[in-house]
């Protein structure tokens, strides 16, 4: 039965949808693997990611894991994970990013919240399988519940930073289960200004002072 399958919906590379064998485990053709962008940055001060969020929140480190841009295979992963429901994505993506935080230690892992409305719309947030895993992966807690989203904003990809910044300014609340915590992890798919991710940060912050930490899938270049 499974070789009918195959032959009427054959799986394909993700990036390129050349047609690959049947191991659902691999997302990406070996080619489009091998030319996956990734930063091999160092969870630390000195990045990119960092230096967007430090700008407005008061982060202990942060990182990424993939450079993403054009039409490149980190995009093409991070799109399909966002829009065509993929939580697979988020699990191989996870599986690659534990190696570079194996070396940390967190009380607990979340992630940044979708609206309830775009949930609904949706039927899932699209980062969430990437942290849950992530938590199993560095036997840690996970959490979607300390952030919730309660303002729902339009693409921001029209407006810069400050303009950014000024629209998402009272778009998270933290619970008061942030009170249970103390070093966290807090991830999202992609970073491209920051603002996202600098306002929930400081959120957080301004409700408990904890040891915040920040990584995404994919950094916008």
């Amino acid at each position: 039965m499974q070789g009918i399958v195959d032959l009427f919906f054959p799986k394909r590379c993700v990036n390129c949808h050349r047609i690959m064998g049947r191991n659902k485990k691999f997302l990406l053709c070996v080619n489009c693997f091998s030319n996956l962008t990734f930063t091999h940055w160092q969870m630390n001060t000195d990045n990119a990611t960092y230096n967007n969020i430090a700008q407005n929140a008061n982060v202990a480190a942060a990182s990424s894991l993939l450079f993403y841009s054009g039409n490149n295979a980190a995009k093409r992963l991070v799109m399909s994970n966002k829009y065509y429901n993929m939580p697979q994505i988020g699990e191989m993506l996870a599986s690659i990013a534990a190696k570079d935080l194996k070396s940390f230690t967190f009380d607990v892992i979340t992630c940044i919240p979708s609206h309830h409305t775009t949930v609904k719309k949706r039927g899932y947030n699209q980062v969430e399988k990437f942290a849950e895993s992530l938590a199993v992966l560095l036997n840690t807690k996970f959490n979607s519940e300390l952030i919730k989203r309660v303002e729902r904003h339009d693409s921001q990809t029209h407006r810069n930073r400050k303009e950014r910044l000024h629209a998402l300014k009272n778009a998270f609340e933290v619970t008061d289960e942030i009170n249970d915590f103390q070093k966290i992890l807090l991830v999202d798919d992609v970073i491209t200004t920051g603002a996202t991710m600098s306002n929930c940060c400081q959120t957080i912050l301004n409700k408990k002072f904890v040891e915040l930490y920040v990584y995404t899938m994919a950094k916008v270049i």
